[in-house]
């Protein structure tokens, strides 16, 4: 199973949270795939998790050209990864998130 988590917030709780997740999955037998999607700032708060589990895409904020961003990295990634499960973390990357999946979703499920 490949697992792939998003967000669009750079640190506090949710970070945290992902960083345990993935940090009890990844070692998991049957779990195969864990990919980090994140801003690149979110980068300092993950220095227990290998950099080959993390993507990083630029974000200035909660702003259009970012949300525009998270939306570009977020379907070149998901085409890439071919993900299980696609879980998101947090309000805007929820709402990015599955907009994002209505362009992929006639080509990819």
């Amino acid at each position: 199973m490949k697992i792939f988590h998003a967000t669009e917030v750079d640190k506090g709780g949710t970070i945290t949270v992902i960083k345990y997740l993935a940090l009890q999955q990844i070692p998991s037998d049957a779990i195969t795939s864990v990919t980090l999607f994140m801003p690149e700032a979110s980068i300092n708060e993950l220095t227990e998790v290998s950099s080959s589990h993390i993507r990083t895409y630029r974000n200035t904020g909660r702003n259009l050209a970012s949300f525009i961003n998270f939306c570009i990295f977020f379907i070149k990634n998901v085409w890439l990864e071919k993900p299980d499960i696609v879980h998101f973390h947090s309000t805007f990357a929820g709402i990015l998130v599955r907009i994002s999946l209505l362009f992929i979703f006639p080509f990819r499920r």
